[in-house]
């Protein structure tokens, strides 16, 4: 990870095309800027480790980043999500101050702009209005969230494989192991 010296003419513009900072007024805008890093980092390194402190709300300002969760067997890991330019992450540890649910790798070399739990919390209380879209942003990303979440539950709990489905395989193959060695 490394921070980027950005003037901050050419961060501003690239900021209003992202969802969360487009409704803001400039003068905020310039405030959220003033108040957050905005740091680099190369294509497989990690910006959040899962069970690891982060303090921290990201805003993904250019590139890609997987959302991987460890497995259940040793050394396992599963990729969730990949979330692209103007996506969110962060949240947990923000709120909750807890450690992270997930590990964010980026995909390829990838800019973010991290607000620090201190600075989003003095920002939403002296910019009620900026504050207010960012929540309602927030909230808004979280429900998108969940719904993917749901959705992808749905699909492998009815990709399962019943004792029916296995029962009617059976009749294709009438087979059993001894059957096919003894043959």
């Amino acid at each position: 990870m490394s921070e980027v010296d950005i003037s901050q003419e050419a961060l501003l513009l690239s900021l209003i095309d992202i969802p969360m900072f487009s409704n803001l007024t400039r003068n905020d805008l310039i405030d959220v800027v003033a108040m957050c890093k905005l740091c680099s980092y190369e294509k497989g390194e990690d910006i959040i480790l899962e069970g690891g402190q982060s303090s921290a709300l990201y805003t993904l300002v250019s590139g890609s980043v997987d959302i991987i969760k460890k497995g259940t067997t040793a050394g396992s890991s599963i990729k969730l999500n990949t979330l692209k330019c103007g996506a969110v992450f962060g949240e947990t540890s923000l709120f909750l101050q807890e450690p992270a649910t997930a590990t964010v790798r980026a995909c390829e070399d990838t800019i973010v702009m991290a607000f620090m739990r201190e600075t989003f919390s003095a920002y939403i209380n002296s910019h009620p209005k900026g504050g207010l879209v960012f929540m309602t942003y927030i909230i808004l990303d979280l429900i998108r969230k969940l719904r993917y979440c749901n959705e992808t539950i749905v699909y492998e709990k009815e990709c399962s494989v019943s004792s029916k489905d296995l029962d009617s395989l059976h009749s294709l193959l009438p087979f059993t192991m001894s059957d096919i060695i003894s043959k």
